[in-house]
């Protein structure tokens, strides 16, 4: 299905919502002055000062229930979910996610990051702009992670925060160029009977689209082969093949001895003729050439050869 064929008034975002005192009026999205920029509520750029009064941001905390509601299933049997949190048996895993997915949004909604969703709610993406992340301390026991964390245990701690985490972090810094601060989507769902209809790769295009206006890359991490495809028809190119608990996990990311592990791809969007190749970024980076393009400079000429 051609993404561009679905009306882009069926997306909504909900984020934060920006009230200028003593004006009325409501943020620009977009940039073009209209007040909307296409997406409903507050955009990421929210947090940019202004000259023509105070900003007042309320959270729109009410969205995340329907984002959780939509989230939840769609991640019940996903590999990597079930390997971080295998300490629970399946049915209390299943049972636990509605919260998981809810401290988790909270937390990311708390820290900038906003919710696209398409045809009410029939899929929806949460998305993270550059330099915004749920690592911030003084949200964690507002958002629930704190709760969530004591319930699932240490291992799970450890796999979520140093093992995923850790490996995330080392793909970023292979795939990105120095000073490259990309938009990173956090989740992206969609409702089982809704899917295979271009109604996630709408949303990934819009995410796309904003961060190509804004210069900026998108960087993502798929959690299967079916969601890697789609990434890379929209355009995403692979930057990395994450395993974990190689030797612990089976595929579905069950207990299994001397098991393969559960598998991620770590993927970055560009728009095209920005920032060079991955590969090229990459081979920057095992040199420690600085590939930032700050100054205008094209160092990636250099990996073409003589």
């Amino acid at each position: 299905m051609r993404y561009d064929t679905i009306p882009y008034d069926t997306i909504r975002q909900h984020s934060l919502t920006e009230i200028r005192r003593g004006d009325g009026s409501d943020g620009d999205v977009d940039g073009n002055g209209d007040g909307d920029g296409g997406w409903e509520g507050a955009a990421a750029n929210a947090t940019e000062s202004v000259d023509d009064g105070e900003i007042e941001y309320e959270y729109e905390l009410q969205h995340v229930p329907k984002a959780v509601a939509l989230l939840a299933p769609a991640f019940v049997d996903n590999p990597l979910n079930t390997y971080l949190l295998n300490t629970l048996d399946p049915v209390d895993r299943r049972a636990y996610l509605p919260e998981y997915f809810t401290a988790l949004l909270t937390q990311a909604t708390l820290n900038g990051g906003y919710i696209l969703e398409h045809s009410n709610w029939e899929s929806c993406v949460i998305v993270l702009p550059p330099g915004k992340g749920v690592g911030n301390p003084f949200t964690l026991l507002q958002s629930g992670l704190v709760g969530l964390l004591r319930k699932v245990g240490l291992t799970c701690v450890k796999r979520m925060l140093g093992e995923f985490e850790g490996a995330a972090k080392k793909a970023r810094k292979k795939g990105l160029a120095k000073g490259e601060v990309p938009y990173y989507v956090f989740f992206i769902g969609t409702r089982a009977d809704r899917q295979g209809q271009g109604l996630g790769g709408a949303l990934l295009a819009e995410v796309c689209e904003r961060a190509g206006r804004e210069g900026r890359s998108v960087w993502i991490e798929a959690t299967s082969h079916g969601s890697s495809r789609l990434f890379r028809r929209m355009g995403f190119v692979d930057v990395e093949e994450v395993v974990l608990g190689k030797g612990k996990v089976g595929e579905a990311g069950y207990g299994q001895v001397g098991g393969p592990g559960v598998t991620l791809w770590t993927m970055v969007w560009r728009k095209e003729g920005s920032e060079g190749s991955v590969d090229e970024v990459v081979k920057l980076n095992e040199l420690g050439i600085d590939g930032d393009y700050s100054d205008g400079v094209d160092r990636f000429s250099r990996l073409e050869g003589p």
